[in-house]
């Protein structure tokens, strides 16, 4: 569970970055999609730690 919510508060707090940048200067990234990138390559991490806790969640609910 620890390491599902680290990866998901590591993936709001940079979507959310990026949401307030977009708001305050919507020119700013419009050449540079790094931060978009980023909050990809975590979305990614967050969804391969989910899929992990559902796997082990499952596990721990068949051996009961």
């Amino acid at each position: 569970v620890d390491d599902l919510r680290a990866a998901f508060i590591r993936y709001i707090n940079t979507a959310n970055g990026v949401a307030q940048a977009l708001i305050d200067d919507p020119m700013s990234m419009i050449n540079s999609y790094e931060e978009f990138n980023e909050m990809r390559r975590l979305e990614d991490a967050y969804e391969e730690a989910h899929g992990e806790f559902e796997q082990e969640r499952y596990q721990k609910f068949r051996e009961t």
